[in-house]
């Protein structure tokens, strides 16, 4: 969804003071909702190029993830090379050509024994083969033969481009 920010900076001007004080604490919180912000942690990696906005500036810029950390992405600015922080919320993760996020929710209709996929953890992406699909969780053995029991909402479907073996969760943006 794309929003006209000119419609609403036009409407804004009508709206009591009170009433945008509300509206602040609304998006504060929707901003700071730990689910939106984890999307974003997971549709991103470093050394990616992104697009962000600098609320600053008020401007997007181009920058290169350096580190992904609780609440910000430190990043070096294409332009000059100058490293900083910003929080995840500034980056668009829809429309930004640089990102395609995981828009892809897997569970265990979705996910099946054979089947390959990939979850993060710390920041690095894990891939291996299901196991198991257990209620909750699915047990993944990677190719290093390490043992993992990870949450179907955070698996990530992987293209095994050696056997075409595609997870089918339908069509993904």
């Amino acid at each position: 969804m794309t929003i006209d920010l000119e419609s609403i900076s036009t409407s804004l001007s009508t709206i009591s003071i009170y009433d945008l004080y509300r509206l602040k604490i609304l998006i504060h919180h929707e901003i700071a909702n730990p689910t939106r912000i984890e999307q974003i942690k997971n549709a991103i990696e470093i050394g990616q190029t992104l697009e962000y906005f600098n609320g600053r500036l008020n401007n997007m810029m181009t920058a290169v993830i350096l580190e992904k950390r609780r609440t910000c992405v430190a990043i070096r600015h294409i332009t000059d090379g100058k490293e900083w922080t910003t929080p995840y919320y500034s980056i668009n993760i829809i429309g930004n050509p640089f990102i395609r996020p995981n828009t892809t929710i897997l569970n265990k209709g979705t996910v099946g024994i054979g089947d390959i996929v990939g979850f993060l953890h710390n920041g690095n992406r894990i891939t291996g083969t299901v196991k198991k699909a257990n209620p909750k969780t699915v047990t993944l053995i990677t190719n290093e033969n390490k043992i993992w029991h990870v949450y179907y909402e955070c698996l990530f479907p992987v293209v095994d481009i050696r056997h075409q073996n595609v997870i089918d969760v339908g069509l993904i943006e």
